[in-house]
């Protein structure tokens, strides 16, 4: 009880360079009744940095990827604040069914942001499948483009544009969320200092 009470008091402010994972941070990560996870874009903190610290200087903490760490440390002035990088890594399940798909095959990014995409792109690389053609598509999707949609082997989703392709396509084609999760120690690091921020 005494721990949730503490717990109860804490806000995060978790910044991330595509919206895709800001929403699903927010939405998905649990950590424990009462704690408030604010969403701030990378980009927001580079253009506003005067206003973005002050804002930051009211949170508990600040969670970043690893790949952003770097750049969150240099622009936060040297204070008490606890930033923390963790890992964010794509499911190993995903990275199997896009790997399945043919050579050259096409496949469609429908998201919200090239950055987004570009993460995805990466990871499939790093992941060692090179062998696809890649087309991006950020736009609200319309009739016009059912016939480039429908030339690709498959999708690729962020969880909140999921409804709205499926609809779209009406099951003709694989449409395959692609999720960037935090790893089981990094959330639990968070966690343990939440706790120490309050003690």
């Amino acid at each position: 009880m005494e721990k949730k009470d503490m717990l109860r008091k804490l806000k995060i402010a978790f910044i991330e360079c595509h919206p895709e994972q800001l929403e699903y941070f927010v939405k998905e990560v649990k950590l424990g009744p009462g704690v408030n996870i604010i969403p701030i874009l990378l980009e927001e903190l580079r253009q506003s940095k005067p206003k973005m610290i002050e804002v930051l200087s009211t949170f508990d903490m600040i969670v970043t990827s690893l790949s952003h760490l770097n750049e969150v440390n240099h622009i936060m002035p040297k204070s008490n604040h606890k930033i923390l990088g963790i890992a964010l890594e794509p499911q190993i399940e995903t990275i199997v069914r896009i790997a399945k798909l043919p050579p050259q095959a096409r496949v469609s990014i429908v998201c919200q942001s090239e950055a987004y995409s570009q993460r995805v792109q990466q990871a499939m690389e790093r992941a060692g499948v090179n062998h696809l053609k890649w087309q991006t598509i950020t736009d609200k999707l319309e009739s016009g483009m059912f016939q480039v949609i429908n030339e690709a082997s498959a999708i690729i989703v962020n969880s909140s544009r999921r409804k709205e392709v499926e609809q779209f396509i009406k099951g003709k084609l694989e449409v395959i969320e692609f999720r960037f999760l935090p790893d089981a120690g990094s959330l639990n690091m968070i966690k343990s200092v939440l706790m120490e921020c309050k003690k």
